[in-house]
């Protein structure tokens, strides 16, 4: 679970979070969060030779599609 806690120490905001999400997210907003994310693939490929191999051969591809986390979905969801 991935919390706030305001000046008043009041935990607030609690939102769903999977152990490696909640690592590597600490203590970024839900926005550079998700910018560090939509980063992960142009950082592998530059660090990464293979990943230069295999999306030349096709066997890797990148998507540009805007990260949408769990509970964003749920919101949209009982929105609709």
């Amino acid at each position: 679970m991935d919390h706030f806690i305001n000046r008043q120490g009041n935990v607030y905001d609690i939102k769903p979070c999977c152990n490696s999400c909640y690592s590597l997210k600490a203590n970024d907003s839900v926005e550079k969060f998700r910018s560090r994310i939509q980063q992960i693939p142009e950082r592998i490929r530059r660090e990464n030779p293979i990943y230069s191999v295999g999306e030349r051969y096709g066997v890797i591809g990148r998507k540009k599609e805007t990260v949408e986390f769990y509970f964003e979905k749920e919101e949209r969801n009982e929105l609709s």
